[in-house]
């Protein structure tokens, strides 16, 4: 007696076991495809931020270098004597010069330094740099040096119009505990400081590397920074929500807050600096973390008056900053 089926148990079976065995093998090669390239999607991720990391490291070594030469600078007593002594004789000042030559070529920063100078602003210069012979120092010309203020910036030399730009930093120079001002220090820096460091860094296709100081953005590229608009300079985005009465719209703020012992104070784009308040408790060091955007509750409870909206960028500063200071964060609309 013939069999009904057009083929034989035995083969049926056998092929069903080839086309499970063919799914099995199919899935089983897919989530290993998906999982290797999780994997080296996240190997890449954790080598392009290691690779970040040793960037960011370079420069601010860098920075710390140059923060370093200027407190050198200042303090240094066979310099600052120089500089603040009323009368000084020709061995002081051969002294002073011959001290801060040493300090200029040992520096690791000597390759980058355009222009080094400490002076007392009136009649007395030590300079040393590639631009110390662009020309000589007086009370006229060093002045174009500080008509921004102290600190770090980005900008070109007042002595050579149209030279490249550079990172130059400026401090005061402070006699009797720090309240006589008797100079100033200034360091020039090629911008070779920011760019060599990020030569060895691979981008990937449509990213982008850049350096942001104070409330400008640069972006690098072939060994050069490039000044571009700053879209965190001035936040511009809405947040829509449904209401009785249409639509409200909310606005971005910026907003700063001082902490000095029991006492605190707050200041913002739409409001201007407000008296010191107390608080119940002594405010000193952060033992944990500090909480922004919000307020713990009672007994350890839930969040309570909680920040509606994008918290996108927060510094917090070493040190109590002044009244000038923090009011000019305000009008600028920076942090």
């Amino acid at each position: 007696m013939k069999s009904s089926h057009r083929f034989p148990l035995r083969r049926q079976i056998v092929w069903g076991m080839r086309f499970f065995t063919f799914l099995t093998s199919l899935a089983v090669g897919a989530a290993l495809f998906i999982l290797s390239n999780q994997y080296v999607r996240a190997n890449s991720l954790q080598a392009a931020e290691f690779n970040l990391r040793l960037v960011a490291t370079s420069i601010e070594t860098s920075l710390d270098s140059a923060d370093a030469l200027l407190n050198w600078a200042s303090i240094d007593s066979t310099v600052r004597r120089y500089i603040t002594q009323e009368n000084i004789n020709g061995t002081q000042t051969i002294a002073a010069y011959e001290a801060m030559q040493e300090k200029y070529y040992s520096s690791t920063l000597y390759s980058h330094i355009l222009r080094f100078f400490i002076t007392n602003e009136n009649d007395r210069h030590l300079q040393f740099g590639t631009l110390n012979s662009s020309a000589a120092l007086n009370r006229t010309s060093i002045n174009q040096f500080l008509t921004k203020g102290y600190g770090m910036q980005f900008t070109t030399d007042p002595l050579l119009p149209g030279s490249p730009g550079c990172i130059a930093l400026s401090q005061p120079v402070r006699c009797g505990k720090g309240t006589l001002h008797r100079g100033s220090t200034y360091l020039a820096l090629d911008t070779a400081i920011i760019t060599d460091p990020a030569a060895g860094y691979s981008l990937t296709d449509g990213s982008a590397l850049y350096w942001e100081m104070g409330s400008r953005l640069w972006q690098i590229e072939n060994g050069s920074l490039t000044e571009i608009e700053n879209p965190l300079r001035e936040v511009d985005y809405t947040l829509r929500t449904g209401s009785n009465n249409g639509v409200t719209e909310q606005t971005a703020w910026q907003g700063k807050v001082q902490l000095d012992g029991q006492k605190y104070r707050g200041g913002s784009t739409h409001c201007t600096l407000s008296g010191w308040k107390v608080t119940k408790h002594t405010l000193t060091d952060v033992p944990e973390s500090l909480l922004i955007g919000g307020a713990p509750g009672t007994n350890g409870g839930e969040m309570t008056r909680c920040w509606d909206g994008t918290l996108y960028q927060c510094k917090v500063y070493k040190g109590l900053l002044s009244d000038t200071k923090i009011n000019k964060f305000i009008q600028e609309g920076t942090v």
